[in-house]
């Protein structure tokens, strides 16, 4: 997944303060695309690790499924 250069900063701030942290970004800047990459990094570091994803409505969550899906990450339980 390609990412801007402000998402790649972002992802380092987030690694180097123990995977923690806060985004601030306007719609359509790249937050989901973001948030996919932390959660592809946390699987590459931690093999046995649970990501849970909140959206606010059902179709969002049928995005985010299929965002999951095409990373190889998707598992509902």
């Amino acid at each position: 997944m390609k990412l801007y250069d402000w998402q790649k900063k972002c992802l380092d701030k987030w690694h180097t303060n123990s995977y923690r942290g806060i985004v601030n970004a306007v719609t359509g800047a790249g937050k989901t695309a973001l948030a996919l990459a932390a959660i592809d990094m946390l699987f590459e570091r931690y093999q046995n690790i649970s990501v849970k994803v909140v959206v606010p409505t059902i179709p969002l969550a049928g995005q985010w499924l299929s965002l999951l899906d095409q990373i190889g990450r998707a598992s509902c339980r």
